[in-house]
């Protein structure tokens, strides 16, 4: 598998010269990857490699607990043992029969001499005879007996064997082995982490030879030919850039579409302007998410009085953005229900977020004043300021980067004002162009 390493790299065609930006095309260096996955399952007793380690090829890394495997081996090699001790003494038994044979034959040589002599009968001969094929009959019936019996507890131990070998390969591959020589890319798993077999342990890739693979605009392609020199510039982490040199080996011979994180030299010449927006983008995002998770939840809300919810928003905003707000208290009273105090809190939560990412200025004045039966809530920058009345008649589809902020802005403030309309207070917005923005806030103490 091929993955990029690093990414957006320059290429200068030596042959051709260096151009205006300083490069003639970008594009990425690739490396073949191998994942090394656990052939086993259990816990991972040992595994000694990290991210940028160099391995060599075949060396053992680690392994898996072999516990149970172990155990089960041990089981079946005992109850292989249990079914050869049931087999008969073949040797013994045999030996017996073999005996009695060698008796009779003894007594039948005895019998034919004393027979030559008229001392013995011609019906011993017979008898003897009769028992001495009695006797091999006998033998041979045994021992085709116990060969088959033997023959069937060794067969019963054929499937126990073959488990044997099945645990003997599960534990051989219960060993880490690395497949290839290369550095360690990304480590997936732990020591003392319980895996499954086929689970990722880590990836890793030779990184002795990588190739770059660049790509150039059609009107480029007439000056580049294979065999042709060319040097890579790559950023190092100083801020500097180092050069290589490098032989080109492959052209395409079919037009590709340049991938999403390649940038032409167009592309990149328009890169800075568009990374400024993009910045500007996620420190929004960022002061937004920071005020998402620092938001006191419900029981925080109930135990601790408006003054310092107030007061913690007020440090959390100052802390965050780096703004500072002038906060004003008066008279407060002792009782405010607490859908007042989440009121509140949202609404000047909001209006320091739309003043800071609006009003272009860096300090906010908040006034807090009550008496028992109404809490006044005032905010007031010298920002920029805006027309608001065009808060109705405001599109959703903004045509332009300005009216798109105006439209984030507005839904905001819209927002506030339904706050204050659910609670049966009043909203009072005060804006216009070069001259700031004030909002002022009257709601009742309970509700």
């Amino acid at each position: 598998m091929k993955n990029t390493l690093i990414l957006c790299l320059a290429l200068l065609l030596i042959a051709c010269g260096k151009n205006n930006n300083g490069y003639d095309a970008s594009g990425n260096f690739e490396a073949d990857e191998i994942i090394v996955s656990a052939e086993a399952t259990g816990k991972i007793v040992q595994l000694k490699l990290d991210e940028g380690f160099v391995l060599k090829a075949g060396e053992a890394i680690g392994f898996i607990d072999t516990t149970q495997l172990s155990l089960r081996k041990k089981q079946l090699d005992y109850s292989i043992r249990a079914l050869m001790a049931k087999q008969p003494d073949a040797a013994s038994q045999l030996a017996t029969l073999q005996k009695q044979i060698e008796t009779a034959e003894y007594e039948k040589k005895r019998v034919e001499n004393l027979l030559k002599e008229d001392a013995a009968t011609k019906k011993q001969l017979d008898d003897l005879n009769a028992q001495i094929d009695l006797l091999r009959k006998q033998y041979r019936s045994m021992q085709t007996s116990l060969n088959i019996t033997n023959r069937s507890l060794q067969s019963e131990t054929l499937p126990l064997k073959a488990q044997i070998e099945q645990l003997d390969d599960q534990i051989k591959k219960s060993l880490i082995i690395n497949p290839i020589e290369g550095t360690v890319l990304t480590k997936y798993a732990q020591q003392d982490e319980v895996i499954a077999a086929g689970k990722a342990l880590y990836k890793i890739a030779n990184l002795s030879t990588i190739l770059f693979r660049a790509y150039i605009s059609g009107d480029q392609l007439s000056a580049v030919k294979l065999g042709q020199k060319v040097k890579i510039i790559v950023d190092d982490v100083n801020g500097g850039s180092k050069d290589f040199e490098g032989m080109l080996e492959w052209v395409s011979d079919k037009a590709e579409f340049t991938p999403k994180t390649i940038q032409t030299k167009d592309e990149r010449a328009n890169l800075a302007p568009r990374l400024a927006q993009v910045g500007t983008l996620l420190e929004s995002s960022l002061y937004e998410i920071k005020f998402f998770l620092g938001t006191f939840r419900p029981p925080e809300f109930k135990r601790r009085s408006l003054l310092s919810i107030i007061e913690g928003l007020v440090i959390q905003h100052e802390e965050w953005t780096g703004n500072t707000v002038e906060l004003l208290v008066e008279q407060m009273p002792a009782e405010i229900d607490l859908p007042v105090k989440i009121a509140l809190y949202r609404i000047l939560q909001e209006a320091l977020s739309n003043s800071y990412r609006h009003a272009g200025v860096e300090q906010h004045w908040v006034r807090l004043r009550g008496d028992p039966d109404k809490i006044y809530l005032e905010v007031k920058d010298e920002g920029r300021g805006f027309e608001p009345q065009g808060l109705e008649m405001l599109n959703d589809q903004a045509p332009d980067q300005a009216a798109r902020h105006s439209r984030e802005e507005h839904i905001g403030l819209r927002g506030m004002r339904e706050r204050v309309a659910l609670l049966g207070g009043t909203f009072t917005l005060t804006s216009q162009p070069g001259a700031g923005t004030q909002i002022i806030v009257e709601v009742p103490t309970r509700v």
